[in-house]
């Protein structure tokens, strides 16, 4: 039988995002989701399942060009806001401002439920449901890496159907795919602005490396100790012992942000742009007026749309956070990725991925350090 419809027969290779909507789209299970030898995820078809419906084309954000999101706000027109939790506790331990928490504690006290992304067993990271506080601890803090969804976006599709709020964070892509499901006033989207998904193979040799034989108890990409400005990676193990450098001289964190092993599609991605694709739109305010500057952290908060504009609502009448309309101008001052999905692919990123499906990491760090993006050109 042909599979003229399947996914795989209609998104190229490199277009395929990994957001698990085809997975979650097939009725048959006939798509399993595996980890490429480079490190990211990708779609398999089993054919002797496969019917040829083509529900998993329909799923597709790519394939059905969901990345258009034309009921938001453009950017003459989006709400950008700099925030900060008032629970400086909170605020200490979070990646920014601390608002992804607030706005999660905002939904559980509607009786939702909240989707975020948590470390699971090997350190992957996966997708999962809260519906408590407590819940959402392992959802605090950034985490750079793609993650698994599994089955989320049809669990979302039954929770909704039953009348109960749902508030989904994930990445642009992940959102769009979500949306693909299920939609109304009671699924509420959040989406980070992402710099792209760093591959996962790369990361288990980093920790591999930075572990030596120890075992890792935790990891905080962006642990504040010297600042929000100045964040740290910090993996601490069970003998004790820790791992702690900065984000310019970690070499992990050194090639992600030099876009050496990011995702094909991260490259050049559709739906990093305005008008965005979550009710909300979440990152770091690096670009924060003066005024509002704090090295505790600010987030950035962009209102795409009036449900959103309903939740800001709420956070404010609950007086929980500081919320300051700002600029959009301001909010793009080091948040490129808000509005532009086109990075270059460095020269060496072919042959880095290669090299690292057999080599160690250490032995690989002369290509990060010729592609580090915070080295003085001369």
């Amino acid at each position: 039988m042909p599979f003229n419809n399947s996914i795989l027969h209609i998104i190229p290779y490199d277009k395929c995002t990994g957001c698990f909507a085809c997975y979650n789209a097939c009725p048959n299970n006939a798509i399993r989701m595996t980890l490429s030898p480079y490190g990211f995820y990708h779609p398999e078809l089993i054919e002797n399942r496969c019917s040829n419906c083509g529900l998993c084309s329909k799923g597709c954000p790519v394939s059905a060009n969901s990345y258009a999101c034309s009921q938001n706000r453009s950017s003459e027109n989006i709400l950008s806001y700099a925030a900060w939790t008032k629970n400086e506790t909170l605020r200490e331990h979070s990646s920014s401002g601390g608002i992804f928490t607030e706005l999660a504690n905002a939904v559980l006290a509607l009786g939702g439920i909240v989707y975020g992304v948590s470390w699971k067993s090997g350190w992957t990271l996966c997708h999962a449901k809260a519906e408590s506080n407590y819940g959402l601890l392992t959802f605090r803090g950034s985490k750079y890496l793609q993650s698994n969804v599994g089955l989320a976006y049809k669990e979302i599709e039954q929770i909704i159907r039953s009348s109960r709020i749902v508030l989904f964070s994930g990445l642009p892509c992940q959102v769009a795919a979500l949306h693909n499901f299920v939609d109304g006033e009671n699924l509420i989207t959040l989406d980070l602005v992402c710099h792209g998904t760093p591959s996962v193979v790369v990361f288990h040799k980093y920790l591999e490396h930075v572990s030596d034989s120890r075992i890792i108890k935790s990891i905080n990409f962006r642990n504040k100790e010297n600042g929000w400005s100045k964040f740290r990676i910090h993996i601490d193990f069970t003998d004790g012992s820790c791992y702690s450098e900065t984000f310019r001289k970690d070499p992990f964190l050194v090639g992600f942000l030099s876009d050496l092993y990011l995702n094909d599609a991260c490259y050049n991605c559709p739906f990093c742009s305005v008008p965005r694709q979550g009710d909300l739109t979440l990152a770091d305010y690096w670009g924060v007026p003066k005024e509002y500057k704090n090295d505790l952290g600010v987030s950035l908060i962009l209102s795409n749309n009036s449900k959103g504009d309903k939740l800001l609502d709420i956070l404010k009448n609950k007086g929980s956070v500081e919320l300051t309309q700002t600029l959009f101008d301001s909010a793009l001052k080091g948040n490129p990725r808000i509005v532009a999905g086109n990075l270059q692919i460095p020269k060496q990123r072919d042959s880095f991925l290669l090299q690292i499906q057999h080599a160690d990491f250490q032995s690989l760090q002369h290509i990060i350090s010729e592609v580090n993006c915070f080295q003085i050109k001369k």
